[in-house]
């Protein structure tokens, strides 16, 4: 079993003072496959990126109900709520084929559904800290499913 060091934040998207201050906080060892899987699917996004990746255009229009999200990195706060007539955001189209998608899916997540996936997101391939609060809810055909997380630290602090 070959691991790999997975920047959790990529490190073309930290400023040239904070990739050396960060050491193994922002490193996360994983097998290969997952990493390759992890970046087939995601590029170079933020786990804030990815989580948005996988509500807007990765899951079934109409899945989430109710999403908000808040990030916290590098002096900057990010905020995303799902609204009913939400703006078209900027999205890359880079899967090849729906085919190869599904494939980096499984590989990641195990066929899990798209609530334990953002779990798994947020809980494991994001550096301590990052997420101040994960508020994720669906309705689909008559079975309710959510995922909510609040960092603690935030909520005392």
């Amino acid at each position: 079993m070959q691991l790999t060091d997975h920047h959790m934040i990529p490190r073309s998207r930290l400023g040239p003072e904070r990739r050396n201050t960060l050491g193994r906080r922002n490193i996360k060892r994983v097998q290969w496959q997952y990493h390759d899987a992890w970046h087939c699917l995601f590029l170079n996004m933020t786990p804030y990126e990815a989580v948005i990746c996988i509500i807007e255009r990765l899951a079934p229009p109409d899945y989430f109900s109710n999403v908000r999200l808040k990030a916290v990195w590098g002096g900057a706060e990010y905020e995303y709520s799902l609204r009913a007539e939400r703006e078209p955001i900027l999205m890359i189209d880079h899967y090849r084929t729906k085919k190869d998608c599904d494939r980096f899916l499984k590989t990641l997540f195990a066929g899990k559904d798209w609530p334990a996936i953002i779990s798994e997101v947020v809980t494991s391939w994001s550096p301590e800290g990052y997420w101040q609060t994960a508020v994720v809810r669906t309705h689909q055909r008559g079975r309710r499913s959510s995922f909510m997380y609040q960092n603690q630290e935030a909520v005392s602090a």
